[in-house]
């Protein structure tokens, strides 16, 4: 008899399998999931829902005034405000729609857990923090890396490449950026040493696997956070990892320790760190920063330590 119901797919992690029945094993169709989702909250038990489904938000907004009990945990409720007032409106009233008495929302960082409340207008109480994991396989995770490959920065959402390309000319090595040229800002001319370019799944994770330093350059949010999964597989591969300071990174690296911090949206701060890590003089350093962010990203931001926290918060929820 399994605990709690859910839309989420862990099927390879054993507590996950032993408590949680899934309602989505065959990829239905969007009436279907909705359907089930329904279903299943007649049985009161705790169902774990995507926040980034659009068929799971409108299940939890029609559960949210239902007289069924079934308890509702939100995962990875990482959602932007909007642009112009309207937009913001609307999002906040949309988000409203989903709480209930007995919704749980779950946010990645303890900076969202302060702001997500009055952000989007929510009881504090309802509100945890699921910190992020790193989305490797066993197998991606023994494949050997090195460090002869160049610069690597990738990704596409919240992402700020100006003050990577700025500081581009001034670091004598390739730099490789996996996004579409539409991803970069207006304006800036890409140096002669930077190559930008979409790539496959698999080539990504080759960059990054044999790139000497791995950089996530994420844009500077006061509402969402974003990049865990980029900087996390980089940190468990056992590279060195450079994060710009936004939402959410404090959280999963410690700067000097496990990875590097800097500022947004600052050229000469992240040139800094690049020439710094890439130096020689400071291998050792380096060594010992990959070292405990490799151990760390694979232990306490590793899928196993997620789904604890997963399964913990909707423990907590069955008892509301």
């Amino acid at each position: 008899m399994h605990d709690f119901v859910t839309t989420l797919d862990y099927p390879t992690r054993p507590e996950w399998a032993r408590r949680v029945r899934s309602l989505t094993p065959d990829a239905p169709s969007a009436p279907t999931r909705l359907r089930r989702i329904l279903s299943a909250a007649g049985e009161g038990k705790p169902i774990l829902l995507d926040g980034f489904s659009r068929v799971d938000t409108l299940a939890a907004a029609l559960l949210a005034r239902s007289r069924r009990k079934a308890p509702v945990v939100m995962t990875d409720c990482t959602w932007k405000t909007g642009g112009a007032g309207a937009d913001r409106v609307l999002t906040r009233l949309g988000v409203r729609a989903l709480d209930g008495p007995r919704t749980t929302f779950c946010v990645s960082s303890t900076a969202e857990r302060r702001i997500f409340p009055e952000l989007w207008g929510v009881p504090a109480d309802r509100v945890r923090i699921c910190r992020w994991y790193h989305g490797l396989t066993e197998a991606q995770l023994a494949a050997p890396t090195s460090e002869d490959g160049p610069v690597f920065s990738g990704g596409r959402s919240l992402r700020d490449y100006e003050p990577l390309i700025r500081c581009a000319p001034g670091l004598g090595r390739e730099i490789r950026i996996a996004a579409n040229r539409e991803d970069l800002p207006d304006g800036v001319a890409v140096p002669a040493n930077v190559v930008v370019g979409p790539t496959s799944h698999d080539e990504y994770l080759e960059l990054m696997r044999s790139a000497c330093v791995v950089v996530v350059a994420l844009e500077r949010r006061e509402d969402r956070s974003a990049g865990q999964t980029t900087y996390l597989n980089s940190m468990a591969m056992g590279k060195l990892t450079i994060v710009t300071e936004t939402l959410g990174v404090s959280d999963h690296i410690e700067d000097r320790v496990t990875g590097l911090i800097v500022p947004a949206h600052d050229p000469d701060a992240l040139g800094d760190a690049i020439r710094w890590s890439v130096d020689p003089v400071n291998a050792a350093e380096v060594a010992a920063i990959r070292a405990r962010g490799r151990d760390v990203a694979r232990t306490r931001f590793g899928p196993d330590r997620h789904i604890e926290t997963l399964l913990e918060i909707a423990d907590e929820a069955a008892t509301r």
